[in-house]
């Protein structure tokens, strides 16, 4: 699953400057938030990639996913990905 389509399922990511906070969906029975962990989980070894340039607009510059429309960059799980790369590496350097 995409970014995207986790939203048309009811996934809400609210984007900060500093990152992607996951608010919904509040009433999942865990099978949707369990595979938003097992695609996070995917693609932490893109995470640790360096974008190349922007590949396409409205794709994921790191997975290709399609993003929604008037978006560049990551698309929201490649950032959360990012988000616990860094975490694991501040733990592992702290």
């Amino acid at each position: 699953m995409t970014g995207r389509d986790f939203i048309r399922a009811g996934v809400v990511f609210e984007r900060h400057v500093d990152g992607v906070v996951v608010l919904g969906p509040r009433d999942d029975d865990g099978g949707l938030l369990k595979r938003l962990r097992v695609e996070v989980e995917s693609r932490r070894t893109h995470s640790a990639e360096c974008p190349k340039g922007k590949v396409n607009a409205q794709r994921c510059d790191l997975c290709g996913d399609d993003i929604a429309p008037m978006f560049s960059g990551w698309c929201e799980l490649c950032v959360l990905a990012r988000a616990k790369d860094l975490e694991a590496y501040e733990r592992e350097a702290g």
